[in-house]
């Protein structure tokens, strides 16, 4: 229901109060960074509803994001998000004469159930990190990255090339979720060293 709902700003959701079995939004989600918030906070309350499952409604742009694949030039975070955490149990186009107002592109209505696996913070960090130069190497784009990961150029170079080197060469949109989950796993604990 509606009182559930927080809208901030009216285009972001709070969803710390809400009933996850009912509607998250009611609102067309057309921003990226919301909509990687849902999911990872759809992940996060799996605990507390163990049999949660929430439908949302978003953009034509983000749904393609959310369900592309490795080797789509569109794979990017949020398409790992939703392989890593959640499983789309079903979606249906609506078109936008649907909107009062009109949007320029359609929607899709998602119903999403998470995983049986709890987020790590650790790995969605990096994760993040490396999707921020998604048509680069993976080595280009952390050594890119560098400030964020909080390591200097030559003792990052050193550590790529020791703990991935199987993977360096290769485009970020090329590595598939386990891909990224081994890179989180090889690279944790330098990054804990610097946090």
């Amino acid at each position: 229901s509606l009182d559930k709902i927080e809208f901030i700003h009216s285009n972001f959701l709070s969803i710390e109060r809400l009933e996850f079995n009912k509607l998250i939004s009611g609102f067309l989600i057309d921003r990226q960074e919301i909509l990687e918030n849902v999911l990872i906070s759809l992940n996060k309350k799996k605990k507390e509803f163990p049999r949660v499952r929430a439908s949302i409604l978003v953009s034509s742009r983000l749904y393609k994001l959310l369900t592309s694949e490795p080797y789509d030039i569109e794979y990017c975070f949020l398409s790992f998000l939703r392989s890593y955490l959640l499983e789309i149990r079903k979606s249906e186009k609506v078109p936008r004469n649907h909107f009062l107002p009109r949007p320029g592109y359609d929607g899709f209505f998602i119903s999403m159930e998470p995983r049986e696996i709890e987020a790590d913070e650790k790995c969605l960090k990096i994760a993040k990190i490396i999707f921020l130069n998604r048509n680069q190497t993976l080595q280009r784009s952390l050594l890119k990255s560098r400030g964020l990961l909080g390591i200097g150029k030559k003792e990052l170079k050193r550590v790529l090339e020791e703990r991935l080197p199987k993977f360096l060469s290769m485009k970020v949109f090329e590595l598939d979720t386990q891909d990224i989950l081994e890179i989180c796993k090889r690279l944790g604990d330098v990054i804990d060293k610097k946090s």
